[in-house]
């Protein structure tokens, strides 16, 4: 240490900086508020230190991981293919999976999050017909939920579901099938076009078409027991949709382009199986070793009312619809605070600098 060589420490909730001429005195450092829920810990605060002790969340995370860094994370994770142009069939039209993968009311969040998505897309042209919505229908109406039928991202927030809040320009939301009469290999049915007397909405399958699939729920991997899966409601390990499902399915999917986005702790470890399939570009609000994070604690419901990665999507989206998937990027690994956005499968997609998510949240076959 005394030849400037200086250890990378980690403490349990994030990195931590020494003086470098005492060597000994802790600079910077990061804290969490843990909660103990259901048996799991969540987190709820994140503070950070920098001489004057806590500061605000933002701020504790900004000075770990600024705009540089989140720029050479980025160009760590992708290759100098993403400054390729890539030929594509001719756009024809555009559709979107939404998926809550979780049910109970303890998981506000995950409907709330799936439902900002929603209403991004409605708010961009997107008629109700070009999205499947996957929901806990009775979530909203759980005796616990202080505003029955009422689904919202903050206290204060409009209505994302019922559409109630007059003025805020919300839409009621349409939903197509409730997530306790399906299954995870039902969802890649739904996304292949296997049409049955029990699915009779599925994503029509097109070359010219681009297709948005959206996740938010938990997430598994196999080095904490299990598989690398996005979990399915309650149900076991190996129930739920697996890395090898979502490659599996995106390869039989028809279309032009497809965008995967996923909330779930770990969902790098799924979104890695796209990797290689042309047309396909995937996004994660967490690395396979992380968890991501709830956001907005609401202490009359007792619930996170959103998680940050999702929310960070979604305000990017609204301020610049039209940003680059590389200033997306940069936005979310910036702001979604203590996990590390990841984005996979650009050597396959385009040029990130030029293309963004408008394409897939705007809707231009009108």
């Amino acid at each position: 240490m005394e030849s400037g060589q200086l250890y990378h420490f980690i403490g349990a909730s994030g990195e931590i900086s020494f003086d470098r001429e005492t060597y000994t005195a802790a600079t910077t450092t990061t804290y969490v508020h843990w909660q103990i829920m259901d048996g799991q810990i969540h987190h709820r605060s994140y503070f950070g230190s920098t001489g004057g002790r806590t500061t605000n969340a933002s701020a504790a995370w900004l000075f770990l991981y600024n705009e540089q860094r989140a720029s050479d994370d980025f160009k760590q994770q992708v290759s100098e293919g993403t400054e390729q142009d890539f030929s594509y069939s001719a756009f024809t039209d555009q559709y979107a999976v939404l998926v809550q993968g979780s049910n109970g009311f303890v998981n506000y969040r995950h409907q709330a999050d799936v439902l900002s998505i929603y209403q991004s897309l409605r708010r961009g042209g997107f008629p109700d017909d070009h999205i499947i919505l996957i929901l806990d229908k009775k979530m909203a109406s759980d005796p616990q939920n202080p505003e029955p039928g009422i689904i919202r991202t903050s206290p204060n927030g409009p209505d994302l579901l019922s559409g109630t809040t007059a003025g805020s320009g919300i839409l009621a939301a349409d939903i197509d099938y409730d997530s306790a009469d399906l299954t995870a290999n039902d969802v890649a049915d739904i996304l292949a076009g296997r049409l049955s007397d029990r699915l009779p909405i599925v994503v029509p399958q097109g070359p010219g078409n681009n297709v948005l699939f959206y996740w938010s729920g938990h997430g598994r991997n196999k080095s904490r027991g299990g598989a690398d899966e996005f979990n399915w409601l309650n149900t076991s390990y190996g129930n739920g949709f697996g890395a090898d499902l979502l490659g599996q399915t995106a390869r039989q999917m028809q279309f032009r382009k497809l965008l995967v986005v996923a909330e779930p702790c770990y969902s790098e470890c799924v979104i890695r199986s796209v990797d290689g399939i042309p047309g396909v570009l995937a996004m994660s609000g967490a690395s396979s070793q992380e968890q991501s994070w709830a956001d907005c604690w609401n202490d009359k419901a007792n619930v996170w009312m959103c998680d940050r990665f999702s929310q960070n999507l979604v305000n990017c989206l609204s301020t610049n619809p039209d940003t680059s998937f590389r200033d997306l990027f940069l936005y979310c690994a910036q702001h979604t605070l203590g996990s590390h956005a990841r984005i996979i499968n650009a050597a396959h997609f385009g040029n990130l600098y030029t293309t963004g998510p408008a394409e897939f949240i705007k809707y231009y076959n009108k």
